[in-house]
């Protein structure tokens, strides 16, 4: 019993802490010699056609301009307007307005806790998920006393965790879905769900490279240190054999920034943890499933 509350309550533990020129001058041509009534009627009638071809000109040009000048106003707002659209658009996207309140150290507000649904328990013993569910903070508790961390703080505890990066997400193979729009004020709503991952390490501090599609964007739980707080005289005690597995499924991350400044609004990310265990006690069998929820929520971003 004491193993497997171990695992749940490392597990819980883990994840509460881990849990986007002028013109060129015309030429001219003498004309024959002409009297002088002819040639100042000539002039006359010549002043009246380069005046009229030159008034031409001028609205040409200005007619040329304004299409010029509209075309070039559309093609901008055209530009301010176009949302990614492929999955790895709207990755890039994703990765750049997250590393940009990373890198400018932005200030925010997270409130996070876990939970342990009744209905998602299956445990042959449910007083070890009783005890276990102590370890967490309840949303109530999450809300009532929220972290904010000021701006120019070091980022650490901003996603992705100890990494100069907002996400270590380089291709789409571990994506389920993306999706992007554009909300009514404006602002850009962006919703990366991944594929389920068994096992999914996190990415240590400082680390290029995420060892697992949820550990480039999100803090998920370290198995390893799982087991390596199951390992004390206590529990191995009282077991005989134990496994268990961490499968990570229904991962998400909403995020909704201004597009202008790349400022982020809010920011969700949502991590749904089937734990499941089969373990040989020295009093008897302990074995079964249950699925720990992890929320984390990020608002009042200081740039």
């Amino acid at each position: 019993m004491k193993r497997i509350l171990a695992l749940l309550a490392a597990a819980a533990l883990l994840l509460s802490l881990s849990a986007c020129g002028g013109k060129e001058p015309e030429t001219v041509t003498e004309a024959p010699e002409q009297t002088a009534a002819q040639s100042a009627d000539s002039v006359t009638t010549t002043a009246v056609e380069i005046t009229e071809e030159e008034s031409s000109a001028a609205e040409e040009t200005s007619e040329t301009a304004e299409e010029t000048s509209s075309d070039a106003e559309e093609t901008t707002a055209a530009q301010e307007d176009a949302l990614p659209q492929t999955t790895m658009e709207i990755l890039q996207t994703y990765t750049d307005v997250m590393t940009y309140a990373k890198t400018v150290k932005a200030g925010f507000t997270r409130v996070r806790y876990q939970s342990l649904p009744k209905e998602k328990r299956n445990f042959s013993n449910n007083t070890v998920i009783n005890i276990a569910a102590n370890f967490m903070t309840s949303k109530e508790k999450a809300e009532k006393n929220p972290e904010v961390y000021p701006k120019g703080n070091d980022g650490t505890a901003f996603p992705i965790y100890g990494n100069k990066k907002g996400c270590l997400l380089t291709d789409t193979s571990g994506i389920q879905s993306a999706k992007c729009e554009k909300l009514a004020n404006g602002d850009v709503r962006i919703i990366i769900t991944l594929k389920p991952e068994l096992n999914p390490e996190p990415t240590p501090f400082g680390a290029e490279k995420a060892p697992s599609y949820h550990g480039a964007m999100f803090g998920p739980a370290s198995k390893k240190e799982i087991d390596e707080a199951m390992n004390s005289k206590i529990v191995t005690a009282i077991t005989k054999s134990a496994d268990y597995s961490l499968k990570y499924f229904n991962s998400y991350s909403d995020l909704v920034y201004d597009p202008a400044t790349k400022h982020i609004k809010s920011l969700h990310q949502h991590c749904d943890v089937l734990v499941t265990a089969d373990a040989e006690l020295i009093f008897g069998p302990f074995n079964g499933t249950c699925v720990l929820v992890n929320e984390n929520y990020y608002s009042n971003m200081k740039y």
